[in-house]
């Protein structure tokens, strides 16, 4: 296994990896890991759709890649980080590969997971909806401090977001 497992390490490091990756479509994709009778673990998985993200220039291609791991195997980032040998199913893997394409198409993280964080709270999200922005909890945070001397306000918040400004 170790000897697999070393092999599969320089497969990833080298340029034939890079060129099979770059050359097969999302459906050539699914065809080969049918075929793999190797083993992947949640590292080597995270490292080489890290890379996909980061040959398409997504800028946090290691962050992406691990939260998206981390939607895949029903776990947190913890978990991957603390657990990255352990093995992978082929559908496990194959729903990995499809969020990596759909996130090297440029589709947001928190669309591809369905979810966001704003104010230490998780908001669901959807492509119907916007994504709550850490510019907007700086926007929340002065309102608060704008009227946090009056006793009765009113807010009216309008639009098609998440609805995370209002709670």
């Amino acid at each position: 296994i170790n000897l697999t497992l070393h092999k599969l390490d320089e497969f990833l490091e080298g340029e034939a990896f890079d060129e099979m990756i770059e050359s097969l479509t999302l459906q050539a994709q699914e065809e080969s890991l049918n075929n793999l009778k190797w083993y992947m673990n949640i590292s080597l998985a995270i490292n080489a759709g890290s890379k996909i993200l980061r040959n398409n220039f997504i800028s946090n291609s290691q962050l992406d890649a691990e939260i998206l791991m981390a939607k895949i195997i029903n776990k947190d980032r913890n978990y991957i980080l603390l657990n990255a040998n352990n093995p992978l199913n082929k559908n496990e893997l194959k729903n990995f590969y499809r969020l990596i394409q759909q996130r090297s198409l440029g589709n947001p993280v928190a669309y591809l997971v369905n979810k966001k964080y704003f104010w230490d709270s998780e908001f669901y999200v959807t492509g119907n909806t916007l994504i709550p922005r850490p510019d907007t909890e700086l926007v929340v945070e002065n309102a608060l401090k704008f009227t946090k001397q009056k006793k009765k306000i009113n807010i009216l918040d309008i639009g098609i977001g998440s609805g995370c400004i209002l709670l």
